[in-house]
């Protein structure tokens, strides 16, 4: 087996502590090495409780540590751009939560930083690997469905986060390709509304809504010959379809080879495919994981429009 990656982790918050924990614990590539949390205690009692050789609750010590390699941030929004600047400034290289800064001039602080140091700067975006997004990807690239004309984005959640617009404005450009343009923005309360345009010909819709009783997904293409369609409760178990004229056939996916560790967390097992491309880019391969460029553009497009 190759060499094992020492990683320290920054934040132990929920998220971080059922997805990043379990899923870096997993990966055969990874070793766990470090964790740091700003409640003082919980990385020394997390640490105990996964058997991981260091805690801190100062991240600046995480990230000192010689036996790190990369560092993963996942701490609350505010702290994300210095932890990331102090980790590439140490050669670190960094896998980040999005959103990640607050400004259009932080970001390109943080994506000049990750050129100069020539560390990898990847960014946490595992929708790109679930079967279904995918398989879609493949159908539009394809041209299986026809030159693509219009893609529509609709989420509706009881909760409201910012980073899920990130997600899927990455999530939405990565499948169709090509840069997001002519952007259009309506905001209200726990909503947001995005009208973009997709290469030369194909419009895009995004809309998301954290107001509602039940949680409610969907994301369609459709194409100058059928469309297709990823239909779910949430983005993660979503059911893809191809629809041309009356007829409706649900598309065979491929299950992930990690779907066992799904009961963690429902994104670990895209999270460990994305830390797959991610090793292979440490040991010197071209940069196929979602790069902090990419989540750069996506905010561009959801935070700061």
């Amino acid at each position: 087996m190759s060499r094992q990656i020492g990683t320290a982790l920054l934040g132990l918050g929920r998220t971080a502590a059922a997805l990043y924990v379990p899923a870096l614990q997993a990966h055969p590539r990874y070793e766990l090495v470090a964790l740091s949390s700003s409640h003082a205690g919980r990385a020394a009692e997390t640490a105990a409780a996964r058997k991981i050789a260091h805690a801190y609750d100062d991240w600046r010590e995480a990230v000192a540590d010689p036996s790190v390699e990369l560092v993963v941030v996942a701490s609350a929004h505010d702290a994300r751009a210095q932890q990331l600047r102090e980790a590439l400034r140490a050669g670190r290289h960094i896998l980040t939560r999005v959103p990640f800064g607050d400004s259009r001039d932080e970001a390109a602080i943080l994506l000049e930083a990750a050129r100069e140091t020539q560390r990898v700067a990847g960014a946490a975006l595992p929708l790109r690997y679930l079967s279904a997004f995918q398989a879609l990807r493949e159908l539009v690239r394809g041209a299986h469905l026809g030159d693509a004309r219009l893609a529509a984005w609709r989420q509706v959640s009881a909760a409201w986060h910012r980073a899920a617009a990130v997600h899927a404005v990455d999530a939405l450009r990565w499948t169709l390709g090509g840069a997001s343009s002519h952007i259009q923005r309506l905001e209200g309360e726990r909503q947001l509304l995005l009208q973009m345009r997709n290469g030369a010909d194909c419009a895009s819709q995004l809309a998301l809504d954290g107001r509602g009783a039940t949680e409610d997904f969907s994301f369609s293409v459709s194409g100058s010959r059928r469309m297709a369609l990823v239909v779910g409760d949430h983005p993660e178990d979503g059911e893809l379809h191809v629809i041309e004229g009356d007829r409706d056939d649900e598309y065979a996916l491929r299950p992930s080879r990690y779907q066992r560790f799904a009961a963690a967390h429902r994104l670990v097992p895209p999270l460990l495919e994305l830390l797959d491309d991610l090793a292979l880019a440490i040991d010197g391969n071209a940069m196929t994981a979602p790069a902090l460029a990419d989540a750069a553009a996506a905010m561009d497009a959801t935070t700061w429009a």
